[in-house]
């Protein structure tokens, strides 16, 4: 890989609304860090730990279990986000946000 930038292992499932991956994506580069989304399933020896910082998973509880199996061999990091439970009340906006997704800035990432 010839990005070097500090990069994000995104491993998501399938289910995954492409916004959530988006907003990752657009925070990431936000502090000048790269994300490259992996599917459930996928080969450690595919994703470059020598890259990368940390993972992020983001599904069910079995792309929780999958990250933990990916990650475990390089020992890297990794954060889950449950995006299965109360899907339609998911709001992965930021900080600021107070769930009044007509008038938020970031609604194009929300339910």
């Amino acid at each position: 890989m010839t990005d070097s930038k500090p990069q994000i292992a995104c491993i998501a499932s399938p289910d995954v609304p492409g916004k959530y991956i988006e907003r990752l994506e657009d925070t990431a580069a936000q502090h000048d860090v790269s994300v490259s989304t992996y599917s459930v399933g996928v080969d450690p020896d595919e994703i470059p730990w020598d890259q990368t910082r940390f993972a992020v998973a983001i599904g069910g509880d079995g792309t929780f279990l999958e990250a933990v199996r990916v990650t475990t061999p390089s020992q890297t990091p990794f954060l889950a986000v449950n995006s299965s439970y109360e899907r339609q009340n998911l709001c992965i906006a930021s900080s600021r946000c107070d769930l009044s997704c007509q008038s938020c800035p970031d609604s194009k990432y929300c339910n």
